[in-house]
């Protein structure tokens, strides 16, 4: 009798064993995106994507610094829209840099990267090859992103980068906001983006020919990184950060240079219209004032130059502000296209760095709040040298970048007694300040 009891306790668990396995294959786990607790104590990961092949025109590279005197080991996993994972490691040596050419391990038109070290003090920016757009590589996946300025015109392409780095399939909706209201296309409800893939998608494809597109995305299910993509004639940039509605924003370094374009597209994803106030300070001529009223699910432009109110000829700083949140970006440039540029979070500390050794000619730091602030800068690895500067309330603090970022592995950080500060570097250009380009905000 004691047999058949022990055969009947076995056949039962192996019956409870088969019914859990077959549970969890109709129904699998959604880890979501896997973060540095998940990894290990001492782990991070950095995501990247929007990067490009040279069969998309032009090649998209990923630079790592290290701002920490120790070795790091770097596990990097390329994936293409075809789900296929390529692997590789680097070593970054302390105070280094490297930059890595996904399409070196991968073929592809589109890639998205992860890159998973221990420790701490490594950070990563995403580049074109010609240097005109530099943007940070992230270190979260998104639930929600929103991107204000894209642009479906003829001679431009509009897309958005949606990379998912886990192994599971995540599904996400797509909505967009125009200058005539809200548009959300059939197709772009409900798509699904397989494990580790990397799919582009055009939003030309069903929002045809419009100047000014801001765009929500809501992911259903799962995690995502998602980046915009725009080529503006010959000129391309990538937007991996979040245009996040806020009730303010600064842009530090507008261009206003002879023959420079420079507009700020400004998009409303509330029920209720808005009014934008916009605040320009060129530091020599004064400070101008306008409003660009913003109807509600709407688009609008604020035309910083050429403007007849704004004198002509240089950089300048500034703020928009409004009642209700608005999602913002900058699209400056000349004749051969335009930059696109989302405005920054202000942080306590911001790294910049020269990816691609092509050299800048100014930072523009400036002062957020309403109360003086005290910023030091530290060059990493130049022995700790420091330096002090005193930025009055809303003030902006503009000046050469030298060998700040032009030195071998040189990496700068300006380091703030409050989270007020935000920076934009420029690219050499003429005319001036139609390259911004967006520093890293950690390390």
């Amino acid at each position: 009798m004691k047999f058949i009891r022990l055969n009947l306790a076995t056949a039962l668990a192996a019956i409870f064993l088969l019914a859990t396995l077959v549970n969890y294959v109709q129904h699998p786990s959604n880890p979501g995106i896997s973060t540095a607790s998940s990894l290990g104590t001492n782990a991070t990961v950095l995501y990247c994507t929007g990067l490009s092949s040279t069969k998309h025109h032009e090649s998209g590279l990923v630079t790592f610094q290290n701002t920490s005197g120790e070795k790091r080991s770097i596990t990097i996993s390329v994936s293409s829209p075809d789900a296929k994972i390529v692997s590789t490691k680097l070593i970054l040596g302390a105070y280094r840099s490297k930059t890595f050419d996904p399409s070196t391990v991968s073929a592809g038109s589109y890639f998205g990267v992860s890159a998973q070290f221990n420790g701490t003090g490594v950070i990563a920016q995403e580049s074109l090859m010609s240097g005109q757009s530099v943007t940070p590589c992230i270190s979260s996946g998104s639930r929600q992103w929103f991107g204000a300025g894209f642009d479906t015109t003829v001679g431009s392409l509009g897309a958005l980068s949606v990379y998912n780095p886990t192994g599971t399939p995540a599904v996400l909706n797509i909505v967009a906001f125009t200058p005539t209201g809200y548009v959300a296309p059939a197709p772009f409800q409900g798509l699904s983006v397989l494990g580790h893939a990397e799919n582009l998608i055009d939003l030309g494809s069903q929002i045809v020919d419009r100047a000014d597109i801001a765009v929500r995305v809501t992911v259903l299910r799962g995690s995502l990184v998602v980046a915009g993509v725009q080529e503006s004639g010959s000129t391309q940039s990538i937007l991996t950060e979040s245009s996040q509605p806020q009730l303010a924003v600064t842009y530090p370094a507008i261009s206003t240079a002879a023959s420079a374009y420079s507009v700020i597209r400004l998009a409303n994803s509330q029920n209720r219209d808005a009014l934008a106030h916009v605040l320009v300070d060129d530091g020599v001529y004064g400070k101008v004032n306008f409003t660009v009223p913003v109807a509600a699910y709407s688009t609008a432009e604020a035309r910083i130059s050429p403007n007849t109110a704004i004198a002509a000829g240089g950089l300048v700083s500034v703020t928009v502000k409004s009642k209700r949140p608005l999602s913002s970006s900058l699209l400056t440039g000349a004749t051969k296209g335009l930059t696109w540029l989302t405005s920054s979070t202000s942080s306590s500390v911001v790294v910049v760095t020269d990816p691609l050794k092509l050299g800048y000619s100014n930072l523009v730091l400036a002062n957020t709040s309403n109360k003086a602030i005290t910023v030091t800068e530290t060059q990493l690895n130049a022995g700790a040298l420091q330096t002090t500067y005193t930025l009055k309330a809303h003030g902006t603090l503009s000046f050469a970048t030298g060998t700040r970022l032009t030195a071998p592995n040189i990496a700068t950080e300006f380091k703030a007694n409050s989270p007020v500060l935000v920076a934009t570097m420029i690219r050499a250009s003429t005319p001036l300040g139609i390259y911004p380009i967006a520093p890293l905000y950690s390390r």
